[in-house]
């Protein structure tokens, strides 16, 4: 008991955050998903003839798959891996997902049942498979603010910490992908993931190759679960910014290793490997295909005309006040040599990879968080200290800070999911939101009357 109290004591911070994105995902997976139903138009109804009469109301599992139209795919990828990439490869360059979801559902099905040869020989249900892969997104939405409160603690306050991790859990970006059965969530956790392992390479002056191998393995392994090259650049120049060019040019070279013993696996189980975003949206390789078909003005032209897309969606990705704030920050506050370093390569490279993938939407330029926030925290201090601790004087300055902070947090908090509903939610249905919600706790049949508008109107062009 006493072990469990200093425990508790020791990590109160991290145990209060994990509460935070418990209860956010909590909300992300019982809540969102029947606050409305997708325009008739969608992917969904468009992908899943299936389904029949489009007027009807969905079911209940059906609220999960309108969100996204893969995340069908994704559970029969998770209820038997690897065998359903026979039968459908769309996501055989991103293994390691399903084999995570497999595995849980494969422990759930033993315990269940009692039998380790029926769990590990047969394909799982579709049901249990669901359950499994959210278990897993939950384990990466925890997983996610703890490593990000990690990371910023070694650069800035305890306090700016804290809130930027925790706006980070109730972001509506992290909300809405949380409840998917896809890889999107995975994104997010890649980013303080990488950063940490790049740190603890940087760490030392001259790690071992053994020490950058392992490291290289594991970011090689993430990189199968979502290809994220904008934080492998990120850590790339921040080695060579060190001049640690061993690690640099270790990690480059060795993050590939995992990456081919999965395409030398392949064969053997008769599969081969694929990729749709190279051979269908040709991501990546665009610009030289560009350049070789229409010249360099032409190319020049596209490019100017997707950094422009880019940055539109890096301004739609946080409400005009946070966004102020970090702009601010970067132009007018003491920020140390890293934190600008971080605050440049952070917005550039994640704007880059839109630009190369040709992806546009909030969404991607939400890679950008790690940063944004705690700059934007840190402006924020600074100006309250300027203005608003003069208005208190009689109010101890830590204190007026501290509880600024949190006030601004909950004001942000509020303001970013009304602005994150315009690729969320379509506000319309947000409204009818409690309507909704009293409804199903009614047991009636909830069908939102809202027209469709904002993110979810373009989940059929995704």
């Amino acid at each position: 008991m006493n072990r469990l109290k200093t425990f508790a004591g020791k990590n109160a911070t991290e145990l209060w955050l994990a509460a935070a994105a418990s209860l956010a995902f909590a909300v992300s997976v019982v809540v969102i998903p029947f606050l409305f139903e997708v325009p008739k138009d969608n992917a969904f109804w468009l992908h899943h003839a299936k389904y029949g009469d489009v007027n009807r109301p969905l079911e209940p599992y059906e609220h999960y798959l309108q969100l996204n139209s893969d995340v069908g795919l994704w559970i029969r990828d998770v209820a038997d891996f690897p065998a359903n990439f026979a039968i459908d490869n769309r996501r055989i360059d991103r293994p390691v997902y399903p084999a995570a979801g497999n595995l849980v559902a494969r422990i759930a099905t033993a315990a269940r049942t009692g039998s380790l040869k029926t769990a590990f020989t047969k394909p799982c249900g579709l049901g249990i498979s669901f359950a499994a892969a959210l278990f897993v997104n939950y384990l990466i939405a925890v997983s996610a603010v703890l490593m990000l409160f990690r990371w910023l603690r070694r650069r800035f306050s305890s306090e700016i910490s804290f809130v930027s991790a925790l706006l980070f859990a109730l972001s509506p970006f992290l909300l809405w992908n949380s409840n998917q059965v896809a890889t999107n969530s995975v994104a997010y956790w890649f980013m303080p993931a990488g950063l940490l392992i790049f740190e603890s390479l940087l760490a030392e002056p001259e790690p071992s190759w053994g020490k950058i191998l392992r490291a290289s393995l594991l970011l090689g392994t993430l990189m199968l679960v979502k290809t994220q090259y904008d934080i492998m650049f990120i850590g790339w120049c921040w080695a060579a910014s060190r001049r640690n060019w061993r690690v640099a040019a270790g990690t480059f070279a060795l993050h590939f290793i995992p990456l081919l013993l999965w395409m030398a696996f392949l064969p053997l189980m008769g599969l081969h490997y694929s990729s749709v975003s190279l051979s269908v949206a040709h991501q990546g390789y665009w610009p030289f295909e560009a350049l070789a078909a229409s010249g360099p003005a032409a190319l020049y032209k596209s490019l100017l005309h997707y950094s422009a897309l880019a940055v539109e969606e890096f301004a739609a990705a946080y409400s005009p006040l946070l966004l102020g704030l970090f702009l601010w920050g970067i132009i007018r506050e003491q920020l140390s040599s890293e934190v600008k370093l971080f605050a440049a390569l952070g917005v550039l490279f994640p704007l880059a990879q839109i630009v190369m993938v040709r992806r546009f939407d909030p969404f991607y330029a939400y890679d950008t968080f790690f940063i944004v926030y705690p700059v934007a925290l840190t402006a924020f201090c600074a100006l309250a200290a300027k203005y608003l601790v003069s208005l208190m004087p009689r109010v101890n300055t830590k204190t007026v800070l501290r509880r600024g902070l949190f006030a601004f947090a909950a004001l942000e908090a509020v303001i970013a999911v009304y602005f994150g509903l315009d690729w969320t939610m379509y506000k319309p249905q947000l409204r009818e939101a409690p309507r909704l919600i009293a409804c199903a706790a009614r047991g009636d049949t909830c069908v939102s009357k809202a027209s469709a508008e904002g993110y979810a109107a373009k989940l059929s062009s995704r």
